[in-house]
Order: structure tokens, then C-alpha cells, then sequence
């Protein structure tokens, strides 16, 4: 990946890398026409271009998404006004200060251990990970987008999905504790933050809808839980 893509960039989009592993990094932004059409373009990464706030940014998506399911079916009530709901979700995610920051940062979105390569080595000063694979789904997002917290650390489960919910109780045994607390002081307070808050683990899931889109029941009804579980959040707040 060439140097000139700064970690803090001033538009939120896909990370389209060249096919051939070499050469100019492009992006297409999130944000594209009523029609569904994408610009793909160079990655300038001027740092003196103006940012858009996240909360436009989202309720653009949103609202463009809207007009597009009217136009595929006029008489559908549901998905316009699921979309209306995540507008509303996002003016309150505003109002509580919690989309207040515009920097945006790479996110890889699968973090896994199975998209880390490991070098073995007995010699513990070297740095052991060689490479992250898996950067189909890259974008530049909201810093919250970066910070979901890696349970697989310290909460490892077999034949189970990882519950964000679940992500700042207590592990159960003293390594796993002490492997927590080791990458949290890695990670440091900022990303903690970022990381643990209601808000933000709710902005994430709004966010993935505004990039992937309600495709499935299964998104819908994932959509509703998360809806229901930020009108909880929020009106239980002084």
C-alpha cells in the first residue's frame, strides 16, 4: 500500500486497492448516487479538504437509500421507514456528542485471527505478525469503526459469535484478565473508550448498515434489536 494514504483522512469510503498489489490506492465513497453508481477514484488524501460530519454523512446514506426502495417498490412501508429510524438514531447519536469527532481512520472490518500471519520465533523481541489479510471490506470510517474490541484476545469462544455486549466484563481466569489488561494499556485510554461505550458499539452496527445495506430478514431483524436496544440506551439517559 503506497505511503501516501494517511491514516487521517477527510472522506469516509471503500479501499479499493489495484488488482495487481502495486500502484495508486483508490476509494470509492460511501456516499454515491440515488441511482446506486460509485466514483472510484485516487486517493488525494489532502489533509486541508473539510470533512463532512458523520451524522450528515449517514443521514445522506440513509435518506439516498430510501428514495432508492420507493422508486424499486412504491407500495413498501417497512423498509422506508426502517431507514427513517436510522436517521433518527443518528440525530440522537449527534445530539449526545457521540458522532462529534470528523476524523476518520482505515478500518478493517474482519479483523480476525484468521486474517493474521504469524512469524513463529523463539526470539520474543521480534515482532511476530508478518501480515493482515482480508482487506476486501477496508474503508475509512468514523474512528469508532476501528475499535471494536478484539474478545478473541481474551474471550475466546469455538462455536460461538463474539457478543460486543459481553466485551468489558470480567474474564474468568487470571490470564485472560491479565491479557486484558495488557492490550488495554496498549491500546490506550482513547481507544478503551471507543472501544467499551454503548453508543459507540451501537454506532458501529448503525454504520455497517449504512455500508452493507439490509439485504435479509436476518439483517432486518438484527436491525430492530439494535434499534430497540438504542431507544433503551438513550431514553434512560439523565
Amino acid at each position: 500500500m503506497p505511503s501516501r494514504l494517511r491514516t487521517w483522512p477527510h472522506i469516509s469510503s471503500d479501499v479499493v486497492c489495484p488488482e495487481q498489489h502495486s500502484g495508486v490506492v483508490q476509494v470509492a465513497r460511501w456516499a454515491s448516487a440515488a441511482d446506486g453508481s460509485e466514483v472510484v477514484r485516487p486517493y488525494d488524501g489532502n489533509p486541508a479538504a473539510p470533512s463532512k460530519p458523520t451524522d450528515e454523512l449517514l443521514i445522506a446514506i440513509f435518506s439516498a437509500q430510501k428514495v432508492r426502495d420507493l422508486k424499486r417498490c412504491p407500495s413498501d412501508t417497512a423498509g422506508p421507514r426502517l431507514w427513517d429510524r436510522f436517521c433518527r438514531m443518528t440525530r440522537e447519536l449527534d445530539a449526545g456528542g457521540w458522532l462529534a469527532e470528523r476524523r476518520y481512520s482505515v478500518a478493517h472490518l474482519d479483523f480476525a485471527p484468521r486474517n493474521i500471519l504469524v512469524d513463529l520465533t523463539g526470539d520474543t523481541q521480534r515482532p511476530i505478525i508478518s501480515a493482515i489479510l482480508d482487506w476486501d471490506s477496508a474503508v475509512l470510517a468514523p474512528r469508532f469503526m476501528s475499535c471494536s474490541p478484539p474478545l478473541w484476545i481474551w474471550a475466546w469462544q469455538d462455536d460461538e459469535d463474539e457478543d460486543e455486549r459481553t466485551a468489558n466484563d470480567e474474564p474468568p481466569t487470571p490470564e485472560a484478565r491479565q491479557l486484558k489488561t495488557l492490550f488495554e494499556s496498549a491500546a490506550g485510554p482513547d481507544y478503551v473508550r471507543l472501544a467499551y461505550g454503548p453508543p459507540y458499539r451501537l454506532a458501529r452496527r448503525l454504520v455497517r448498515f449504512a455500508i452493507d445495506g439490509v439485504r435479509s430478514n436476518e439483517d432486518y431483524n438484527e436491525a430492530e434489536v439494535m434499534l430497540q436496544e438504542w431507544a433503551d440506551f438513550y431514553t434512560s439517559q439523565p
